[in-house]
């Protein structure tokens, strides 16, 4: 007779990221149940207990949304609880003593330069890593982080999720493929989040010149999460440049659409000054997109300066504009790049085997 395997997925579940890493492990034969501290509707094979808490003051919502976790574990009583974004502050005292703790850490909760870690913030965060059993990192570059906080190197675990690519090569993105207002543009993609830590302005800056030398370009720009007042800024500088046609503010995109963005693209631009190893750059690179990326250590793990991306130098004005311009003249060469990269990809970023990492952390907790 085979066991119920119950585990609590702690997460902010309105992120795609957090729904496909849900469903991912329930794939492994787990009964997932997603507890989020903010709400969001149904969403197709996932059980998911949410309570939006944002109208009562930090403290209070605290501790409401404790009694509301309590509640939910004593019902599902998981065989341990995997906690994804690991910045969650008061609540890290109730979840690291109600069962064994799996935390997923991101670059935003232990980059101190992200500007996101106060003292108390910081002080949870390093009692709740020392108390997981596993703590599973993207990349070497945040396991060196996480060891800071003084984790146990046997007890981080480099898992970078991966990439469905059989999802990738099967879904179907005609509408945007195939528009007309892309066929023979050069095309430009700034996916991540529009926020002033990713430096959107300096890419809309940097592609007005470049629109000067190469009018056949588009410069694409993703609205998630924005930050209203960093928006407005950006689309007034637009208008005043006068290339509202030529600059697309695509709002917060689909998941499924953005997988077109990345497959119409030639490039996917990311300067932000602070980062872990983004799953959107990973994704653009297996859909075929050229990676411009700011100088970041971090980033090294996988791309080499013009061999398998561009590394701008975020302290060099123009250093943007070359990358622009150094892509656009590429035409062999930049073939060859992008097939390395997608074969590179498949070797590095399969999420079969990535699943396989997981599953087996989990079994070591369970027996």
């Amino acid at each position: 007779m085979t066991k119920i395997k119950n585990i609590i997925f702690y997460s902010d579940i309105s992120s795609v990221l957090s729904q496909k890493r849900a469903l991912a492990i329930q794939s492994l034969g787990y009964n997932v149940f997603c507890i989020s501290p903010k709400p969001e509707k149904d969403i197709p094979n996932l059980t998911i207990h949410s309570l939006n808490v944002k109208q009562y003051p930090p403290i209070f919502r605290e501790c409401i949304f404790i009694i509301f976790f309590i509640f939910y574990f004593i019902r599902i009583k998981p065989k341990f609880i995997h906690i994804h974004w690991a910045a969650i502050g008061l609540q890290s005292f109730l979840l690291m003593y109600l069962a064994p703790l799996v935390v997923t850490v991101m670059g935003g909760d232990v980059l101190e330069d992200q500007g996101q870690l106060t003292f108390f913030r910081k002080w949870c965060l390093k009692r709740l890593l020392n108390k997981a059993k596993a703590v599973t990192v993207k990349s070497e570059f945040l396991a060196k982080e996480v060891e800071k906080y003084g984790v146990l190197k046997e007890n981080i675990h480099v898992i970078n999720w991966g990439i469905d690519f059989d999802l990738i090569d099967n879904i179907s993105v005609n509408h945007i493929t195939q528009s007309s207002r892309f066929k023979d543009q050069f095309i430009l993609f700034s996916p991540r989040l529009c926020q002033p830590l990713y430096n959107i302005d300096k890419i809309v800056e940097s592609y007005i010149v470049f629109e000067k030398q190469y009018p056949n370009s588009l410069l694409l720009i993703s609205e998630f999460m924005a930050d209203a007042d960093y928006l407005r800024v950006l689309k007034k500088k637009v208008a005043s440049s006068g290339l509202g046609k030529k600059v697309l503010f695509l709002g917060s995109i689909p998941w499924n659409d953005m997988i077109g963005y990345y497959k119409v693209s030639d490039c996917v631009v990311s300067i932000p000054n602070s980062d872990g190893f983004p799953q959107t750059i990973i994704e653009a690179m297996a859909c075929g997109c050229f990676p411009i990326m700011g100088n970041l250590d971090q980033y090294s793990e996988h791309i080499t300066h013009s061999n398998s991306g561009y590394l701008v130098d975020l302290e060099e004005e123009t250093s943007l504009l070359a990358a622009f311009k150094w892509v656009y003249n590429l035409s062999k060469e930049k073939s060859e790049i992008v097939e390395k990269n997608m074969k590179y990809c498949k070797e590095i970023f399969d999420s079969k085997a990535q699943l396989g990492k997981l599953a087996r952390i989990y079994n070591d907790i369970i027996n």
